[in-house]
């Protein structure tokens, strides 16, 4: 079980106030993310029509791949408890 993969799908609302920032912090994350021993797969999307929602999808090699994900300060800054709450719509 050690090696079995991590699939995650995420979708966040974001006021559109605030939208670029996060967009932003996402673009800084993703060449790190993707060099991260482990990372397989790191993709972020909209729904079409709805701008501000925005779609995260992650695929990681292990738990302790994704754990590593976790630790990473540009991680923490996309984890959903640090974004200020003022920033997600409660969609």
């Amino acid at each position: 079980m050690d090696n079995q993969k991590i699939y995650l799908l995420a979708e966040i609302t974001v006021l559109l106030e605030f939208l670029d920032d996060v967009k932003a912090a996402f673009k800084q994350a993703l060449v790190p993310t993707l060099q991260e021993p482990g990372c397989e797969a790191l993709f972020e999307a909209s729904r079409e029509g709805d701008p501000h929602k925005l779609v995260f999808f992650e695929v990681f090699s292990s738990l302790a791949a994704h754990e590593f994900h976790l630790e990473q300060d540009y991680t923490k800054k996309m984890n959903r408890d640090d974004i200020p709450h003022s920033v997600l719509s409660s969609d």
